[in-house]
């Protein structure tokens, strides 16, 4: 199964009304900024189209004032140079209530610089290529979402065959995450067909914790939008929380963490600008830990294994669900994870119980937050295995892609799983029979069922 890049897009909140998203040609230009008495740069980026001024924001962040030419992603351009940008077109209002516009760039037309977020394990898979010889060899390639080969990766100008990867004398870790910025060049293979290739310039870590930070979380109207941003306040400065670089409107999951909860957050540190030219500091989260004690109620069952790691693990994990949400044990595991142990007591599959536990925040390969806690004391509210959940049926088993559910209670929603936990669909039923057609999928799926009752079941389907 061929995986698909993540670009990395950013897109956040802020207080403008939206006009259209649309492409645009001008020049860049440094112009007066808006009026607002808060404002401490005199200047901004702006692009001239057409007799209009267009401030610049690139992902919903404004850019550096200060610097001398306007960066868009990794990308550097002159004032008074040329560019095609992609981007919503938006109005503002200054302090003076005088209206102005702005493009929130979203892409450069004609980049020098391609960049995707990715491991080596999601960039792609070997695949042939007839290339100095007419004996096909195996090289890594680019895929997009729908299987396409899009680029052969190389690096200083060679094709990249060996797992391991070294680029500018880094050797690039295949657990870890990375931003990959290159450029795209045409070369011809043997037969001299032109052959896509995605040269591999310089590589950034991404999801790797290089800052670290103690504090408590709290809703801050310090950026002056709409909308509060969550933060950490370490008692002398403000952190605005992001997950994959979006800031956060909320507590991201309010059963464990509101207002002065303490929190130490790993991740990465940058400095960014607002609307008036004032930097603020942002911290995208790869951990938060809290060590204050929540009570939850939910059942303990099986659960699609996170998707971590290079490889993630196939199959279930033992998970305590609890608000439409898997927060995967941490205690001690026995025959053979069926149960857990929890002080002196064991506590089997199936158990439903208000669970007291600390909490830690994760995120997986494709940078959403899944969920690790301890129990550190439980009581039983019942007892009843998943196997008297419902009684479930589900045929045939292997299948080539149609299959039957039949259920002893309601089902009120189906979810399908690969085996590294990516959810490839979901459907809402009200019924004890269901038909599923998933014979786009190949090899293991997981078959989360959700009947009316809340209760939940797993099952594993072998796909041919």
């Amino acid at each position: 199964m061929k995986k698909n890049l993540i670009l990395l897009i950013t897109l956040l909140v802020a207080a403008y009304s939206g006009i259209a998203q649309d492409t645009i040609t001008g020049v860049v230009s440094r112009v007066a900024a808006p009026y607002f008495e808060q404002n401490v740069c005199d200047s901004r980026f702006a692009i001239m189209a057409e007799g209009e001024t267009y401030y610049v924001m690139v992902d919903n962040y404004w850019p550096n004032p200060y610097l001398e030419d306007l960066v868009i992603h990794y990308d550097t351009i002159p004032v008074g140079n040329e560019v095609e940008v992609v981007g919503t077109i938006l109005e503002m209002e200054d302090g003076n209530g005088e209206r102005f516009g702005v493009i929130d760039i979203q892409e450069l037309i004609n980049a020098d610089y391609l960049y995707y977020n990715s491991r080596i394990y999601w960039m792609g898979w070997l695949s042939p290529i007839a290339y100095q010889n007419p004996d096909p060899i195996e090289a890594y390639a680019i895929y997009n979402i729908n299987g396409d080969l899009l680029y052969f990766v190389a690096i200083d100008g060679e094709l990249q065959t060996d797992y391991t990867w070294i680029v500018n004398g880094v050797t690039i870790n295949s657990t870890s995450q990375y931003i990959f910025v290159g450029t795209h060049e045409t070369w011809p293979d043997y037969y001299g067909e032109p052959v896509p290739v995605f040269n591999l310039v310089f590589a950034i870590p991404f999801g790797v914790a290089t800052d670290n930070i103690e504090g408590t979380l709290t809703l801050s109207n310090g950026l002056h939008m709409d909308v509060p941003c969550l933060a950490v306040n370490d008692g002398t400065d403000y952190y605005y929380l992001t997950i994959k670089e979006v800031l956060q409107h909320g507590f991201i999951n309010s059963a464990l963490y509101e207002e002065n909860t303490p929190v130490t957050v790993g991740g990465v540190k940058t400095a960014r600008y607002d609307i008036f030219g004032s930097v603020f500091l942002s911290f995208d989260i790869v951990v938060l830990q809290s060590l204050e004690e929540k009570t939850l109620y939910g059942i303990l069952q099986d659960a699609p294994c996170p998707a971590v790691g290079h490889v993630p693990l196939p199959g279930l994990e033992l998970a305590f669900y609890s608000g439409n949400k898997n927060y995967y044990l941490d205690n001690e595991r026995i025959n053979y994870g069926s149960a857990i142990i929890v002080g002196n007591d064991t506590i089997w599959r199936g158990a439903e119980l208000a669970a007291t536990l600390t909490s830690t925040l994760k995120i997986n390969n494709e940078f959403n937050p899944y969920y690790r806690v301890y129990i550190s004391e439980a009581t039983i509210t019942t007892n009843v295995q998943e196997s008297s959940l419902s009684e479930i049926q589900i045929y045939p088993n292997p299948t080539k892609g149609f299959v039957e559910i039949v259920s002893e209670q309601p089902i009120n929603s189906i979810y399908v799983y690969d085996y590294m936990g990516c959810e490839l669909l979901n459907r809402s039923y009200n019924s004890k029979q269901v038909s599923l057609d998933l014979k786009e999928f190949k090899d293991m799926a997981i078959i989360q069922i959700v009947f009316e009752n809340g209760q939940t079941a797993s099952r594993k389907v072998v796909i041919q």
